[in-house]
C-alpha cells in the first residue's frame, strides 16, 4: 500500500511542478516535495522539471544532489546518491532488471534487484546508464553515453564506453 501510495505522491509531484521554470529556487522546491517521501535525502536536492523518479522510499541522496532533464531514477530495493553528484540530461539509474520466464519470456520474468550507490562529488553525463548492482567511485566522471555496471575503487576516474571502462585518473593538485 505506501508503495503505490508514494508511486501517486511521486506522480503529483512531477504533474503539479512541471511546468514551474527550471531555476534553482523551484528545482530545491520540487527536490524538497520528493524527499518526503524519500529515505533520506541531504539539503539542496535539485530536481528538473522533467526528469522521472520512482520508487522514493527506496532512494537516497546526499547535500548538493543536481537531477537534469529527461532523468529517469528508478529505485526498487536501493539507489543511494552521495552528495555533490550530478546527473546529466537524459541519464537513466536502475537497480533493477528483467529475468527469463519459461516459454513467456521476459515481460513475465520476476525482477532481479541490486544495490546500486553513486559516491560523492560524481558527475554521470549526459544519456548515461548505470545497471543494477553498480558502485560508482567517488570524485569520478562517467562520460556521456556510457553504460555503467561494475564496482570500482578507482577514485578522480574518468570512465566512458559501452560498457564503462577505465580511462584515466584525475590528477587533483591545487596550486595557488
Amino acid at each position: 500500500m505506501k508503495h503505490s501510495l508514494l508511486l501517486i505522491y511521486s506522480y503529483i509531484v512531477r504533474v503539479s511542478t512541471y511546468f514551474f521554470p527550471d531555476i534553482p529556487f523551484l528545482m530545491s522546491f520540487r527536490g524538497f516535495l520528493y524527499s518526503l517521501g524519500m529515505k533520506s535525502s541531504g539539503r539542496n536536492f535539485q530536481v528538473s522539471s522533467s526528469a522521472l523518479i520512482r520508487g522514493l522510499q527506496f532512494l537516497s541522496v546526499g547535500e548538493n544532489v543536481f537531477v537534469a532533464h529527461n532523468c529517469t531514477i528508478l529505485a526498487g530495493c536501493s539507489v543511494s546518491i552521495g552528495s555533490n553528484v550530478l546527473v546529466g540530461v537524459g541519464s537513466v539509474i536502475t537497480d533493477g532488471n528483467h529475468s527469463y520466464k519459461d516459454k513467456t519470456g521476459y515481460r513475465f520474468g520476476l525482477s532481479k534487484r541490486k544495490p546500486v550507490v553513486i559516491l560523492q562529488g560524481s558527475w554521470i553525463g549526459g544519456n548515461c546508464v548505470v545497471l543494477p548492482g553498480s558502485e560508482f567511485p567517488q570524485n569520478s566522471v562517467l562520460a556521456a553515453n556510457s553504460t555503467y555496471r561494475m564496482r570500482s575503487d578507482d577514485e578522480n576516474s574518468l570512465f566512458s564506453g559501452n560498457p564503462a571502462v577505465f580511462i584515466k585518473y584525475f590528477h587533483r593538485e591545487v596550486k595557488y
